[in-house]
């Protein structure tokens, strides 16, 4: 009696979670909007890997773009994610968020600075402002469209949007920051935050882009601190490819991005990382977005083929050799009858 009493209190919780976590995860795609950081002529931003399609100009265009592109200043535009109706307004996928928004940058060497320090435009952040430093900027923003009874208990949360991008900038003869980290930890300023889990002390500029069958661990914090059972939604905003997690009592989950081909218009597309928090103790619904760039794997067809360039260039060299050693061989043959024939030679 005792075992079948525990069995059905196990399964209570385990619907009630699922339940929970169809609740959360359907806030992304019903009533509550995100907002996302975009990077302007981010193509020039991405390194490509499909450069076999380009003929030879296309080829010595681009190499002299990615020289560049990782120096320059950069422009990122908030976008709102979904096409959703929340506070009385519909909300349009890809445009900007209404409203007073707060933008901030903290610096390779830590240092904060909020828009009204930066070049701006509509909801739009240009960065660096110093050039000569190297390493991951953060881009953050905050965004409250207002309140609304997000999980139908008759009560009324405050909604708090966070939007976090991480843009890597490398000028040649430039010094690299020493304190280039992951998350603001700033309760205030950026509640919600989601950040690849990596050595910040030996990854100084990386952490925004994935490959395809890779292990890679992410961390949610709230408020500084790693949350354990934060529902994450990851989406592919070019094919719709979406996965759900569920961090772990440290605030980590393992992502393994798949080989997406379903978009076949490039080599690479954006994963939006989007995390939801429900603090029932303020009163507060938290959404925090992080875009990842994720690289497709060259085609199987294109690695048959070096594949098979390989070993021809491997059994020609054999070949070779073999050529070259018969020839040899075939030259001290001559010698040698040559010198048989010498020494048996009648001398006159």
């Amino acid at each position: 009696m005792r075992f079948t009493i525990n069995k059905t209190f196990l399964q209570i919780i385990a619907l009630l979670g699922t339940m929970l976590f169809l609740n959360v995860s359907s806030v992304f795609a019903g009533g509550v909007p995100a907002i996302y950081w975009q990077l302007a002529n981010e193509d020039r931003y991405v390194y490509r890997n499909d450069m076999d399609k380009m003929n030879w100009l296309e080829i010595r265009e681009r190499r002299e773009l990615n020289k560049t592109a990782n120096q320059e200043v950069k422009t990122s535009g908030l976008k709102i994610y979904g096409d959703q109706l929340f506070a009385g307004r519909k909300w349009q996928n890809g445009e900007a968020p209404a409203g007073a928004v707060s933008m901030f940058v903290r610096d390779p060497n830590g240092r904060m600075s909020t828009v009204s320090g930066i070049k701006t435009g509509e909801n739009a952040v240009q960065l660096p402002q110093d050039v000569r430093l190297n390493g991951r900027y953060l881009l953050g923003a905050l965004y409250s469209p207002g309140k609304a009874d997000v999980d139908g208990d008759g009560r009324e949360e405050t909604v708090y949007l966070s939007a976090k991008q991480m843009v890597r900038h490398y000028l040649n003869g430039g010094v690299t920051g020493k304190a280039s980290v992951v998350y603001f930890d700033d309760p205030e300023r950026m509640p919600l935050e989601i950040a690849p889990a990596i050595n910040t002390a030996e990854n100084r500029s990386g952490g925004n882009t994935q490959r395809p069958h890779k292990d890679y661990d992410m961390q949610v914090r709230y408020r500084g601190k790693p949350l354990a059972g934060a529902r994450v939604v990851v989406r592919a905003m070019g094919s719709g490819w979406e996965k759900q997690f569920v961090t772990d009592s440290k605030g980590l989950f393992t992502i393994i991005p798949p080989d997406d081909r379903t978009d076949s218009s490039r080599e690479w597309q954006t994963y939006l990382f989007m995390a939801a928090h429900h603090d029932r103790e303020r009163a507060q619904f938290h959404n925090a977005t992080l875009p990842v760039t994720v690289y497709k794997n060259r085609p199987e067809w294109y690695s048959k083929a070096m594949g098979f360039t390989f070993f021809a260039i491997i059994g020609t060299s054999v070949v070779l050799v073999i050529l070259a050693g018969m020839s040899r061989r075939r030259k001290r043959r001559q010698q040698n009858s040559l010198a048989v024939f010498e020494k048996y030679r009648i001398k006159e």
